[in-house]
C-alpha cells in the first residue's frame, strides 16, 4: 500500500487520474453520475426553498399593506373614541357632586361638549 501511495505522490496529475494509472485500483462508474444526480437535486430543492421564501415575503407584504392602510387608522380612532368616552365619564360623575359650586359645573360642562364634539 505504501508503493502506491509514492507513486501517486510522484504523479504531476489530478487525484482520480492518479488512481486510473495503478493497476488494481477502480473508482466506481457511476460515481460521477450519482454526485451530479445529488448537485441538481439540492439545486432543484433549493431553489424550491427560495421560491416559496419569496411567495411568503410577498403575501406578508401585502398583509402589512392591508393592517397599515385599513386596520391602524380604525384603531387610532377608538383609540379617540374610548379617550372621549373617558373625559365624559369623568365629567358627569363630577357634575352629579351636591356640594360643587356653579362655576366648576359650566367647567364639566363646557369639557363635555369638547368632548362630544371631538368624537
Amino acid at each position: 500500500m505504501s508503493e502506491i501511495l509514492i507513486k501517486l505522490k510522484n504523479q504531476k496529475l489530478p487525484f482520480t487520474r492518479r488512481l486510473h494509472r495503478i493497476e488494481g485500483v477502480k473508482l466506481p462508474q457511476g460515481l460521477s453520475k450519482k454526485l451530479m444526480l445529488g448537485f441538481i437535486s439540492m439545486s432543484l430543492l433549493s431553489f424550491a426553498v427560495g421560491m416559496a421564501g419569496l411567495m411568503g415575503i410577498q403575501n406578508l407584504s401585502s398583509h402589512l399593506d392591508e393592517v397599515a392602510l385599513q386596520r391602524l387608522p380604525s384603531v387610532a380612532s377608538l383609540l379617540t373614541l374610548a379617550e372621549s368616552q373617558t373625559t365624559i365619564t369623568s365629567s358627569v360623575n363630577s357634575i352629579t357632586l351636591q356640594h360643587l359650586p356653579k362655576g366648576v359645573k359650566k367647567d364639566y360642562y363646557a369639557s363635555i361638549e369638547a368632548a362630544l364634539a371631538k368624537s
